[in-house]
């Protein structure tokens, strides 16, 4: 085993040991110590307060020396000014080699990916459309942000099998059932998006029966044309 795979079992099971610290709840390695997947919960008082979200690591030859590439795994589930959407993150620690150092580890580096969660870097950004947002409406972000975060989340990495040394048969699996999940839950997220943004207006469907119930009077032609607009709205939103 090469010393970089042995510094990372080695930490891994220290945090195994005494526990996971909230807001990480869990870590698995890979076969080969060289990848892994941990496990972090969103901070309170967040957008992103109540879910879990998964965090992949991937640690090179210098790793301690320098820090390892580190993404979120579902990176449709966090909208935030600091991560890309390849699920990259953008901290200070894992940007800057005067900054980081061995002392950090994984512990501290999991802690620090998941503050970054309830307090984002506002003066510069990777995702320049929930940057302008957070900017210009601080309740519109946390709304949509919210929205995302509320998609199901990938499977976990599947157990190791220690007898093999190799993950299980059912990991190669897991994404097409997650993809399945996400198309599921693709026009909820997005009405839930469309309702954050100031001044939204409600489809032709919608104010038809508004009218209705207001007691105005909707002509029978009038009222099949807009559910025939709104229809239309939909499947090509969907389409996109």
């Amino acid at each position: 085993m090469s010393k970089v795979a042995e510094r990372v079992r080695r930490e891994c099971s220290r945090i195994r040991a005494t526990g996971p610290r909230l807001p990480i709840l869990a870590v698995q390695e890979t076969a080969d110590c060289r990848s892994l997947r941990a496990e972090i919960r969103g901070p309170s008082d967040s957008p992103f307060e109540g879910q879990s979200f998964g965090v992949e690591l991937h640690f090179g030859e210098e790793y301690p020396f320098r820090p390892p590439a580190v993404r979120f795994a579902s990176p449709r589930r966090i909208f935030h000014p600091n991560v890309n959407s390849k699920g990259g993150i953008c901290i200070d620690i894992l940007n800057d080699p005067t900054l980081w150092s061995p002392a950090i580890g994984l512990e501290k580096l999991l802690l620090s990916v998941a503050s970054l969660l309830s307090e984002p870097r506002v003066e510069h950004g990777l995702n320049e459309e929930a940057l302008a947002l957070l900017r210009s409406d601080a309740a519109a972000f946390a709304a949509r942000a919210r929205a995302a975060a509320a998609q199901p989340s990938l499977p976990t990495l599947a157990p190791v099998d220690a007898a093999h040394g190799a993950q299980a048969p059912q990991a190669a699996q897991a994404p097409q059932a997650a993809q399945a999940a996400q198309a599921a839950q693709a026009a909820q997220v997005a009405q839930a998006a469309q309702a954050a943004q100031p001044g939204a207006r409600a489809s032709p469907q919608t104010e038809t029966g508004f009218r209705r119930s207001q007691g105005v009077r909707v002509k029978p032609r009038e009222a099949r044309r807009n559910i025939r607009h709104a229809t239309r709205c939909n499947v090509e939103t969907l389409s996109v």
